[in-house]
């Protein structure tokens, strides 16, 4: 299980420090992130993560800011949009072929070649 921790969900910096333990105890479950809520402006979102992230140990703020995200974007497959996308830019540059690609991968090979159709 993963845990989005709303940054604007707490508003003191007391109830948002009241996470560090368990997140340091279990830092592979847990990610950043924010849609920045109802009343929530950007740089309130931000300062929230940044004074999370301060007290946790760097390698538990590593994980939480980025790794862990960037691990299950890594472990899942490609969308059926994405590979659709990647055989339809594929077709206009003259490829085929095939790869076994992640959804991160995918996701990069899609900006690849909307470059190089666009050059």
């Amino acid at each position: 299980m993963y845990i989005d921790l709303f940054a604007g969900y707490e508003q003191s910096k007391e109830s948002l420090l009241e996470y560090v333990p368990i997140i340091e105890k279990h830092p592979d479950k847990f990610l950043l992130g924010t849609d920045r809520g109802y009343g929530v402006g950007y740089n309130q979102a931000a300062e929230a993560f940044y004074v999370l992230l301060e007290e946790l140990s760097p390698e538990t703020a590593c994980k939480v800011a980025f790794q862990n995200f960037q691990k299950l974007m890594n472990d899942q497959p490609p969308t059926k949009r994405q590979i659709e996308t990647i055989c339809e830019l594929s077709s206009k540059l003259g490829k085929r072929g095939t790869q076994s690609l992640n959804k991160y991968e995918a996701h990069l090979l899609i900006f690849e070649l909307e470059k190089a159709i666009k050059e």
